[in-house]
C-alpha cells in the first residue's frame, strides 16, 4: 500500500501558495512541519509531501521525460469538480 508521495521543491512558500488552496479544494488538510508541509486525506490514507531541496540540489530543474516521476494523478468527484477547481 503507498504511504506517501514526496517531492523536493525549489521554493517551499511558492509551492505552498499554489498546492494549498488547489488540494484544500480536493478535501486534503495542510500540515505544516520544519522543513514542509504534508497534504492529508485521513490518518490511514497516503498523503503528498513537499520538502524545500537544498541549494546543492536545485541546478537540475525539472522535466517530465527525465528520469523521476512523470505526473501525479488525483481523483475528482465529477467533471463539474474539475470544472470548479480549475476556475
Amino acid at each position: 500500500m503507498l504511504h506517501h508521495v514526496e517531492f523536493y521543491v525549489r521554493d517551499l512558500e511558492r509551492s505552498i501558495a499554489f498546492w494549498t488552496p488547489f488540494m484544500a479544494l480536493l478535501g486534503y488538510e495542510s500540515e505544516r512541519w520544519s522543513q514542509g508541509v504534508n497534504y492529508l486525506l485521513g490518518e490511514q490514507d497516503p498523503y503528498v509531501c513537499l520538502v524545500q531541496a537544498p541549494p546543492e540540489h536545485q541546478g537540475a530543474g525539472y522535466h517530465r521525460r527525465r528520469v523521476g516521476l512523470n505526473h501525479l494523478a488525483f481523483r475528482a468527484r465529477s467533471r463539474a469538480h474539475v470544472d470548479e477547481v480549475r476556475a
